[in-house]
């Protein structure tokens, strides 16, 4: 079966409403109503535009793929693309020959122009002038199998193709965002009211949705749109709207030079085809050379088509030249305000630092809060401070001939006390305790378990007493501008209920003792998560140091013994004994001696 370009692809839809493309229409439709008028059954006549190929009005990186870039406010640019393809529609045989075209050769040259309405907004023409070898389309009605070769010759065809103008506006600067993203919306004006394969015979339109990303070594650009064309007949094939897509990667260089490889198509909406196939699809790899300072650029491209879509070419070869100025008169600014966080207030005199990527920096003051200059195209790096503020630090991107808007925003510093705070709690029950505390040589008492005050940045003796718990004492630096806090687990002291006695000079525990020594037993069951019980035992000044130390470690190993033996485990009891050598009373009176020789418990955590 014969076999050329339009297969089914389904149903398409509206994809992407474009505003902007309601007010070209409307500036267009006084000029497509004239076209339409030439033949008032228009509407009857057969049409498709199968010149696939359109490039970019407004220039870039690419060129049949756009991006995001738009011209400089005011800045126009034109350029002269032509292209030839061979075989655009081709019908095959029954092996995927050829076997004769309908559209053999076309030789097309694109006369453009465009402005730059603001630096985000570019408007453009694209007026196509066709010589093609093809066969006139009334010599080969539909049916296919109809159509006799010999009837229908190949004839030479001078005409202007769909005149194209569009819009773009763009979103996303890539420069600022890393992620260019622009608009282009486009209505295509009929000038030829005719059966034809290089006009829609009537006004139609659609958008693009343009993305761009560089790469560093390459930018990367997509396209995708819809045109918007109606439904008509065309060789047994019933056409309908297009989705269009592309997709490209190259760059420009300082140097001048540029390359891209593109390749772009189309997906009809094709109903009862077993003529046409609806999706065509072709490449293209381009070099350019653009002269200094904007110049104008050469290119030269060629490419196959990569699909037996209706409108794709067996190959194409593309030349042209462009030149698209830039204005450059507008200067490179940076303007940045100094702002308070909280208030959006803004904060006067405050001192900016200003470095770019080659090192060199710059101050200057902000005085009301603002400051603007004239800088050259760079990264900047900018710190903002001000008296009583922290200090803000951002990296912006300048580009050329704009000006950059910088707001530093600078939060108020909180003037930190060098605080000293004491908690106490039972170390077993977690109850809060009031205490006495001793700071060096201040006094203070907790009010709810806890106490915070002021002090100047030093080291301190901490010593934190509550009645019945051991006495807690560190040595605690506290540092300026911060708070120290300070947990105090009290533990319960081991409290005896009578004085331990032993047998003069001895180390012989008295029996009146035994119910004093297991009282201890049963606070030392109570007593909570402990390291170990020290076990001390204590003399007066009688008789030698040498034998007054021995004589409280016997004792203090005989208490320790008698507590083992009534079940405390011994590996948490060490026995010590200090002799003479921490009094508690005088050693001059019998009462004092007698507070002297003692037993003590401490607890370790």
């Amino acid at each position: 079966m014969r076999n050329v370009g339009f297969g089914v692809t389904g149903k398409l839809g509206l994809g992407i409403v474009l505003v902007l493309a309601l007010c070209l229409v409307s500036a267009t439709g006084a000029l497509a109503q004239d076209a339409t008028d030439v033949n008032e059954d228009a509407a009857d006549q057969d049409g498709i535009n199968m010149e696939l190929f359109q490039p970019s009005i407004f220039g870039g990186k690419f060129l049949a793929i756009q991006d995001s870039s738009t011209l400089t406010r005011w800045s126009p640019g034109i350029a002269v693309i032509a292209d030839y393809a061979n075989s655009i529609l081709t019908d095959l045989g029954d092996n995927d020959e050829p076997d004769f075209d309908y559209i053999s050769q076309v030789w097309t040259i694109h006369a453009m122009a465009a402005l730059g309405l603001w630096d985000w907004l570019s408007v453009g023409v694209d007026v196509p002038f066709h010589r093609s070898r093809k066969r006139d389309l009334d010599d080969i009605r539909f049916p296919i199998e109809d159509v006799t070769v010999n009837g229908a010759q190949l004839e030479t065809w001078d005409e202007v193709g769909d005149i194209r103008v569009e819009a773009k506006a763009r979103v996303l600067n890539q420069e600022d965002h890393g992620i260019g993203l622009a608009i282009a919306p486009y209505v295509l004006i009929a000038t030829e009211i005719e059966n034809h394969f290089l006009g829609e015979n009537r006004t139609t339109g659609g958008g693009s949705l343009i993305l761009d990303y560089d790469f560093g070594p390459v930018t990367l650009g997509a396209n995708g749109g819809y045109h918007a064309r109606g439904r008509n007949d065309m060789l047994g094939t019933e056409i309908g709207d297009a989705f269009t897509f592309g997709l490209a990667v190259g760059d420009q260089y300082d140097n001048g030079l540029g390359w891209s490889l593109e390749g772009w198509g189309r997906a009809y909406d094709v109903e009862d085809s077993g003529t046409l196939d609806g999706t065509p699809v072709e490449v293209t790899a381009t070099i350019s050379y653009q002269f200094p300072k904007h110049g104008p650029k050469l290119l030269a491209g060629a490419g196959p088509g990569v699909s037996q879509g209706a409108g794709a070419p067996q190959y194409r070869l593309i030349g042209g030249v462009s030149y698209y100025y830039h204005r450059d008169d507008r200067p490179t600014t940076l303007s940045i305000r100094v702002v308070d966080i909280e208030t959006g207030e803004m904060i006067p005199n405050a001192d900016l630092t200003i470095s770019n990527t080659a090192g060199t920096t710059t101050s200057h003051v902000a005085a009301g809060g603002a400051w603007s200059g004239e800088v050259e195209k760079d990264t900047y790096q900018i710190q903002a401070e001000a008296p009583g503020y922290e200090t803000d630090t951002k990296t912006v991107f300048a580009p050329k001939n704009a000006d950059t808007g910088v707001e530093m925003r600078l939060t108020k510093k909180v003037e930190l006390k060098t605080m000293l705070s004491v908690s106490v709690s039972d170390k077993c029950t977690g109850e809060v305790l009031d205490a006495s505390v001793r700071v060096g040589t201040m006094a203070y008492n907790t009010s709810g378990g806890s106490l915070s005050t002021e002090l100047a940045p030093g080291t301190y003796d901490v010593v934190v007493e509550v009645p019945g718990y051991q006495t807690y004492s560190s040595e605690v630096l506290v540092s300026p501008a911060t708070t120290t806090a300070i947990v105090v687990r009290a533990i319960k002291s081991i409290t005896l209920t009578d004085t331990v006695y032993f047998a003069t000079g001895s180390d012989q525990i008295l029996p009146r003792s035994y119910p004093t020594l297991d009282n201890v037993v049963e606070q030392i069951a109570a007593t909570c998560e402990y390291d170990y019980i020290e076990v001390q035992g204590h003399t007066d000044a009688r008789g030698s140091d040498e034998m007054n130390m021995k004589l409280s470690e016997r004792r203090a190993a005989s208490v320790r013994a008698y507590l083992v033996g009534k079940g405390v485990d011994g590996s948490k009891l060490q026995a010590r004994g200090y002799g003479e050598t921490q009094p508690i009373a005088s050693n001059e009176t019998e009462e004092g001696m007698a507070q002297n020789r003692r037993v003590e418990f401490i607890v370790h955590e």
